[in-house]
């Protein structure tokens, strides 16, 4: 009966010895993304007030993603005063992009 507990004891010690082991080399490794970026893309075209609104909500929605998600305004006929409101905004975040439909596609291609 001491033999079999003594192999359970030892089973169980290598098995544990195996999973630190395990854990030290995959955080040494480091993390590698896996996955392709997210995009967070908010067409633009209309009033001015609209568009402040729905950048407020696509930054929320962004830091619920923990800042990872790209938002996107997306060019869509935006007016001049839109384009102005835009490169604001983009002074004040800039992780906030505003591209046109071929920019963006050519980004999102790259996988950048």
């Amino acid at each position: 009966m001491t033999l079999l507990a003594d192999t359970v004891i030892a089973l169980l010690a290598a098995i544990g010895l195996g999973a630190v082991l395990y854990l030290l080399v995959r955080s040494a490794a480091g993390k590698k993304e896996l996955c392709s970026p997210v995009y967070l893309i908010l067409p633009v075209s209309g009033r001015t007030k609209e568009m402040e609104q729905s950048v407020e909500e696509l930054q929320m929605l962004r830091r619920q993603y923990g800042g990872a998600a790209k938002a996107v305004l997306l060019d869509c006929g935006m007016e001049e005063e839109q384009r102005r409101m835009a490169r604001i905004l983009q002074r004040e975040d800039p992780l906030l992009l505003v591209l046109e439909e071929e920019t963006l596609l050519r980004e999102m291609r790259s996988g950048r």
